[in-house]
């Protein structure tokens, strides 16, 4: 029998459902990306908007990632202290 630590049961349902968000979002960037200009003129967005958004939303997790190291956690209270 394997022992779940409940310690380990709370982070690993934060992965899951950012996850499932990623997908979700990745999923709905793909279909939209497929609209010809026309459909997606119909519903007020462009390409353009739809792969900024994406990056956006990129870097925004990508810094929330940085932001969890122990390196970005000390620069970031040493910048606080000052």
């Amino acid at each position: 029998m394997v022992i779940i630590h409940a310690v380990a049961i709370g982070p690993f349902r934060r992965w899951l459902r950012l996850r499932a968000e990623r997908k979700a979002l990745l999923s709905a960037t793909d279909q939209l990306s497929r609209l010809p200009d026309d459909v997606l003129g119909d519903i007020g967005i462009s390409h353009d908007e739809i792969m900024c958004a994406l990056r956006s939303r990129a870097i925004r997790h990508a810094e929330a990632g940085a932001a969890g190291t122990t390196i970005e956690r000390t620069r970031i209270a040493e910048s606080v202290s000052q």
